[in-house]
């Protein structure tokens, strides 16, 4: 279980992310006396804070006290209520690349494959540009990149085309399937996924 820091030390965490320019958020399931908790994090590169709440949502965050005071950059998987905090907001490409990898293996899409090592090639770049001093990528570097995600998002949807279910017709709103989903969100969530690149 998680070992209560002392009032100060747990403030000093605390501003040292809430102040900093960009932050990763994420939450997780816990099991405790047979109860589903939630344990949610918020971290950079030197410090992390861990927050136990009864509940998943935006209620555990502003218990957490950090994302309603934060104003740089969250990162996070897209749960939707981090989308309430005024903040700006980017898309976690590690939890992107665990999902493409299933799709391509369980779902046996080629697309997938593709937008995993294109991410991983926009990644690189990046980095190297980074190295060298530069502050952004060359407007080439960038359309290149640019098409290329454009292109595998249509060749996605090609793939994965929105499909009448078999059988009789169901109440309510019909259901995605996983790739759907994904290449859904890619597309219409694309800025946030590529803040990483800009």
């Amino acid at each position: 279980m998680f070992k209560k820091l002392s009032a100060p030390a747990e403030k000093s965490i605390k501003n040292e992310i809430t102040s900093s320019e960009v932050a990763h958020f994420d939450e997780t399931g816990l099991r405790t006396d047979g109860k589903t908790r939630w344990v949610h994090s918020a971290s950079t590169e030197s410090a992390t804070h861990y927050h136990v709440h009864n509940k998943r949502g935006a209620e555990a965050s502003i218990s957490a006290g950090i994302l309603p005071n934060f104003k740089g950059t969250a990162v996070h998987d897209g749960w939707k209520p981090y989308a309430s905090f005024k903040c700006r907001h980017g898309l976690c490409n590690a939890h992107h690349l665990r999902e493409l990898i299933f799709i391509e293996e369980q779902h046996e899409q080629k697309w997938a494959k593709q937008m995993a090592e294109l991410l991983r090639r926009i990644k690189i770049a990046v980095c190297k540009a980074q190295e060298a001093g530069a502050i952004a990528l060359e407007p080439e570097p960038l359309q290149n990149f640019s098409a290329k995600y454009e292109q595998i998002i249509s060749d996605a949807y090609v793939e994965n085309p929105w499909e009448v279910p078999i059988g009789p017709p169901r109440r309510g709103r019909k259901k995605k399937t996983k790739p759907l989903n994904l290449i859904e969100r890619l597309d219409k969530q694309r800025e946030q996924v590529l803040l990483f690149m800009t």
